[in-house]
């Protein structure tokens, strides 16, 4: 686990969820989505995210204040008073939450502490960059009932500029998020609770969407049998002169080119999420009880022209909606030599989909729109304990159940001069509106670890593990679905120590670790129509990761702090294991993809961060600065089949280095001058100091298929400004 507390998160300008990956080993956060532009594609160890939609589950949990996050689509909500964030890597399921394979982002926010206080940040910079935030600590009756509100806003004019339609991209046009506690813990009592609520508005002019490459080929082959009944496509027949100036370049890295959506509207992104939670904590004589009641919702609207062209190739409009309550009850105890924990967690979650795509449009073709109704149950019973074997020595076990119900009704259909055509099968559905079609299905899997630890010394803790976990199965929401997918289950074993060296004045942490994955979920692009493709999760055999985490703190003189950490992953399939059935010259060929690389893994990241404090007779003066790196990722691989031309194969090669992004490094400094009297804090910042260009993700599953493009999410250039903040009553300690 890694822990990162408020300090380090203002020093590390953290602003949201995909900024955490600068701070921990192994941790990839991606963003940048062919639909929502809100999305945190968050990956540990190699274990990501496949689909973002209302059936998949995620392989990392996010988790705010004990409740379960369900969808990616919240997942970067704004990081405002927190206490800490913790980093949690490998299977988890046996102490808290929902199971997952690759680990869990454990949110924390501040407590109501019973006193007066007040807190208010404002910062602005270049692109007209404005972030303010707020926090009001109230004491309603003294120290027993106190609340704590907070409220942040931010905004920009955005780095990016659509040609096409003369307006921003990639901004922020409003976001607005307030959170607010009020928190019940009599002095001397051992019970205390807290009732949470918050609400996240973010709104955006679109996402910034680059062409990066495209193919030229498959479109002509469509185009040109229609240019003796249509003449007008003549032009279309050879794209390589429409297109090239549009490509992504360095001169132009943040210009796009893209239209509308599939109905004419303008590229926009909305977002609106919140929920709420009760938390009970209180002792039973020996033993002590918490109560996890939580409420999440979320709902998304999004535009988007997804080829990054002045031509209607590929166009999207889509809405995610997510309603989930969730009850989680612990016990905890020591008795003797065993200490333990246990406990029942439950959710329903009910959502809906809706995704109107809008295929080669320019030519007229009709949209298909994919809609379905979604409901998720699950139920957990977990247990862990750890028995002190002798001083020191400890062993520890732990075992959880789950059970999941997953249903869908899908209403998928098309819609051509206002008639519309389902595209769903029986039993339920026909050919007429409403198009229904009901799936359910469920599964139910053990999660477990067993290990030892071992206190050496004072100074040296060590210890060796293993683990598994499952990540839920469910069902496809996509055109013309298809068999539910079953769960991917994740084994690991990992050994480390932990050592704190020179009096203390050095901490590193080393973990070493093997995961055995069985029934990989992956996205499968198939073609639904002559000139249409879609995605379906699907299983994809069996792989390994396997790699090192390496963490460094070191004080070296006064006034110094030093951090760093190295992450080194090696994944692969195993061989035969991932087959896939692609059609050749019209017959059907089985193609083992097991040589594809892992998707979202990056083999090498590493950080270093520098702080440094010069105490003054009226405060203190404070330089910090931090690097990451993060290596090359590949998001959609896919293989040629054998016996394909030539040509054919050239052009899945080169699908694949567009679906590549190279590694990326971000330099940051922050400089600020803290005042005791007022409590002052004045700063500047700027982040990617050297004005890096570079991607955060790619969307090229069309480039092969009828669709023809390529295309890349930016990620944010040099941004600078200056900041005050002002600390007043029990928030200046």
């Amino acid at each position: 686990m890694t822990a990162i507390d408020d300090t380090k998160l203002v020093q590390a300008q953290v602003q949201n969820a995909k900024d955490l990956q600068r701070l921990a080993p192994n941790l990839n956060v991606a963003t940048g989505s062919p639909s929502v532009s809100g999305y945190a594609f968050v990956s540990i160890r190699g274990q990501s995210q496949v689909n973002p939609g209302s059936a998949s589950d995620p392989a990392v949990g996010i988790y705010i204040d004990g409740v379960y996050i369900p969808r990616p689509s919240q997942g970067l909500f704004d990081f405002a008073d927190l206490d800490r964030v913790e980093v949690l890597r490998g299977p988890q399921g046996t102490l808290f939450g929902r199971n997952t394979t690759g680990g869990a982002l454990n949110i924390i926010t501040k407590q109501p502490n019973g006193e007066f206080g007040a807190e208010a940040r404002v910062s602005y910079g270049n692109y007209n960059t404005l972030d303010a935030s707020g926090t009001l600590n109230l004491p309603v009756t003294g120290s027993a009932l106190s609340a704590r509100i907070t409220y942040s806003f931010n905004r920009d004019d955005g780095y990016g500029h659509n040609e096409t339609l003369n307006r921003r991209t990639f901004d922020q046009a409003a976001n607005h998020f307030v959170r607010a506690k009020l928190r019940w813990a009599p002095e001397g009592s051992n019970w205390d609770v807290t009732l949470s609520g918050d609400y996240n508005y973010r709104r955006d002019s679109g996402q910034d969407v680059a062409l990066a490459g495209f193919n030229a080929t498959a479109l002509t082959a469509i185009v040109t049998p229609l240019v003796g009944i249509v003449p007008s496509l003549a032009p279309l027949a050879d794209l390589t002169p429409i297109l090239t100036p549009y490509l992504q370049r360095k001169n132009n890295f943040y210009r796009s080119y893209g239209t509308t959506g599939p109905l004419g509207e303008t590229p926009m992104d909305v977002l609106k999420a919140g929920g709420g939670s009760l938390t009970i904590n209180g002792d039973l004589g020996a033993v002590k009880l918490q109560s996890i009641t939580g409420y999440r919702y979320s709902r998304t609207d999004a535009v988007i022209d997804l080829d990054g062209t002045p031509l209607e190739l590929a166009q999207n409009h889509t809405g995610f909606g997510s309603k989930q309550i969730s009850q989680e009850l612990q016990l905890s105890g020591d008795a003797g030599s065993l200490s333990w924990i246990s406990g029942l967690y439950f959710s329903r979650e009910t959502g809906d989909e809706q995704s109107l795509f809008q295929s080669l449009g320019v030519l007229g073709l009709p949209p298909l729109l994919n809609d379905g109704d979604v409901l998720n149950i699950s139920r957990g019973i977990y247990a862990q304990g750890y028995y002190e074997l002798a001083p020191g020595l400890r062993l520890a076990s732990g075992l959880r159940w789950t059970w999941d119900k997953r249903k869908v009704v899908l209403h998928n259909r098309s819609v051509y001069n206002d008639i519309a055509t389902c595209n769903v099968a029986s039993p339920d559905g026909g050919n007429v509106p409403p198009c229904d079609q009901t799936e359910t299905t469920n599964f139910n899997y053990p999660a477990w670890t067993f290990g030892l630890d071992y206190q050496v010394t004072s100074d040296l803790f060590a210890y060796a593990k293993t683990s598994g976990a499952a990540m839920a199965g469910g069902w496809n929401l996509r055109f013309g679905s298809i068999p539910a997918f079953s769960p991917e289950k994740v084994r690991d074993i990992e050994i480390g120590f932990k050592a704190e060296l020179f009096d203390r004045r050095v901490r590193f942490n080393v973990a070493l670790f093997n995961a055995w994955q069985r029934d990989v979920q992956r996205n499968l692009n198939i073609v639904v129509t002559p000139t249409s493709v879609t995605q379906y999760v699907v299983n994809a055999g069996n792989a390994q990761v396997r790699g090192a985490e390496f963490e460094l703190a070191a004080k070296p003189w006064h006034g110094m702090e030093l951090s760093g950490s190295i992450g080194l992953l090696h994944g692969r399939y195993d061989k035969g294991s991932f087959l896939d059935t692609q059609i050749v010259n019209g017959a059907p060929v089985v193609v083992d993809r097991s040589g594809e690389p892992l998707p979202q893994l990056a083999k090498f990241n590493a950080t270093v961060a520098a702080t440094q404090t010069f105490e003054m007779p009226w405060g203190a003066i404070e330089a910090h600065g931090d690097f990451a790196y993060i290596s090359s990722q590949s998001f959609s691989p896919v293989t040629a089949a054998p016996g394909i031309s030539s040509a054919d194969r050239a052009i899945i090669d080169q699908q694949n280095a567009l679906s590549r992004i190279p590694g990326y490094g971000i330099f940051n400094l922050r400089l600020s001058a803290d005042l005791d009297e007022p409590r002052l804090e004045i700063g500047a910042f700027v982040r990617n100091l050297f004005d890096k260009k570079y991607n955060t993700r790619t969307f090229s599953d069309l480039y092969s298929g009828p669709l023809a493009t390529a295309v890349a999410f930016p990620g944010a250039p040099r941004v600078y400004g200056v900041s005050i903040a002002y600390h007043f009553g029990s928030l200046a300690k």
